[in-house]
């Protein structure tokens, strides 16, 4: 149920639950993606204090490998 019309969410979303970020304006920290809301919002819980944010997506980057 993940594809639709041959394209997944991730195509157009580009980023998906686990995915490690950090936020564009505070680059220090470093989190996982925990949930996507409305494609609007992400939910980020920071790997180095345990803690949640909710930011929108805009403001999130993927950290690269």
């Amino acid at each position: 149920m993940s594809e639709r019309f041959g394209r997944r969410v991730s195509d157009w979303l580009k980023l998906r639950c686990g995915d490690l970020v950090t936020d564009r304006e505070d680059g220090r920290h470093v989190g996982r993606v925990e949930a996507i809301r409305h494609g609007a919002f992400v939910t980020v819980r920071w790997l180095e204090n345990g803690w949640c944010s909710e930011l929108p997506i805009s403001r999130v980057e993927r950290v690269k490998d």
